[in-house]
């Protein structure tokens, strides 16, 4: 994987996604461009770019304004873009310009994301995949499991790994781990992991995807799963699934976007060891007027711990609860390691002077039935 795939790409996402996918391109060779947003959190993440760009305030959102930053990335040499992280209802506006302007986005196809925005998608995945749609007699309680899958341009797709992210509220996802825990638990766990990449890869190529896709079920207590999530594009708790797979999922996803086959290596993908993912948020809207000071964790090897500052210092507090503030992922031989290295992670964690839910977190790693692998959604009730 060490061929040049592009030459110059824009970062369409202003924020902790332009150290990522920067990170990524720098190891491929690849000259990097981001926006250079009125937001000074956002400013702070340029220095990881060889050059940046100007980004008009309404960039993303219209047509119009979409075409025209395209067209004065096509000024600046650039011949690819990368649209960030996957939204929970992503805009087809920047896959649009790019394709009336020839130009490859590393994401998915404005097709794809109007497909997946339509109320009736996911039912209809599932009527011709033969899977269920949740909300027939899916349970109100259930697991939520989700596979990730890669998807070239041949037609052919594989899944990467699964996790699980029965811990969210309001829409956010607190607490996540890959594998899920439910294959260790159950005595045949691994034909049903293999049902749900199987019903995963289906879906993929239903909607025919060329890139990367997650598909989300839901699983009750008696072991049925129900399809209630698809989406396309760069998850943003991906970090797990490196840790346990050794795979860098966005120079994969450049690769395919460059029109290249599933790597070998992709093909025949093994899991090794456990990793947890927490997002640590704001309890409560900070005062805008009181700077975000030096974030502090105790210091781990890299290949045990991975931690993702949304924030920067010096940059105003957010003005809203739930914020995030940083993602910290764990990875150790087992899952209990893991468990307990994450736990560690957040008991240190500072981020002043604001007040987060790192408390919460910590709670739910300590919860008995958590511990045991045997939780679901009403955990956090």
């Amino acid at each position: 994987m060490g061929t040049r795939v592009f030459c110059k790409v824009l970062i369409a996402q202003p924020g902790e996604a332009t150290l990522r996918v920067a990170r990524s391109c720098k190891h491929l060779d690849i000259i990097t461009v981001g926006l250079a947003s009125p937001q000074p959190a956002a400013e702070a993440y340029l220095d990881s770019c060889d050059e940046s760009m100007p980004l008009p305030a309404s960039a993303l959102e219209t047509d119009d304004s979409a075409s025209a930053l395209v067209e004065h990335a096509l000024q600046a040499g650039v011949d690819g873009i990368h649209p960030g992280y996957a939204s929970q209802v992503p805009s087809s506006t920047l896959a649009r310009a790019c394709e009336e302007k020839k130009i490859p986005l590393i994401g998915p196809s404005s097709t794809l994301i109007e497909r997946v925005n339509q109320r009736n998608t996911v039912s209809e995945c599932a009527a011709a995949t033969g899977l269920r749609p949740s909300g027939t007699e899916s349970a109100a309680q259930a697991r939520l499991m989700e596979v990730l899958v890669a998807s070239d341009r041949q037609g052919e797709a594989v899944p990467i790994s699964d996790r699980e992210w029965s811990l969210t509220r309001q829409s956010h996802r607190l607490i996540e781990e890959a594998p899920t825990p439910t294959v260790a638990l159950w005595s045949d766990g691994e034909a049903f992991r293999e049902f749900l990449y199987d019903a995963a890869i289906r879906v993929a190529n239903e909607l025919s995807v060329a890139g990367l896709l997650s598909v989300g079920f839901e699983v009750d207590a008696a072991g049925r799963a129900f399809l209630c999530s698809i989406s396309p594009g760069l998850p943003i708790q991906h970090t797990l699934i490196e840790m346990i797979t050794g795979l860098d999922i966005v120079a994969l996803e450049l690769r395919l976007a460059a029109g290249e086959a599933i790597p070998e290596e992709v093909r025949f993908l093994s899991i090794s060891g456990h990793a947890f993912a927490a997002s640590v948020r704001t309890s409560s809207a900070g005062d805008e007027s009181a700077p975000i000071g030096e974030l502090r964790w105790p210091a781990a090897p890299q290949r045990q711990v991975r931690v993702e500052p949304a924030v920067m210092p010096g940059c105003p507090s957010p003005t809203v609860e739930d914020a995030l503030i940083a993602k910290i992922t764990t990875c150790a031989p087992i899952r209990h390691r893991a468990l307990l290295t994450l736990d560690r992670m957040l008991a240190d964690f500072r981020a002043p002077p604001l007040e987060t839910n790192a408390a919460e977190l910590r709670q739910a790693l300590a919860h008995k039935s958590f511990r045991a692998g045997q939780y679901d959604s009403s955990l956090f009730s």
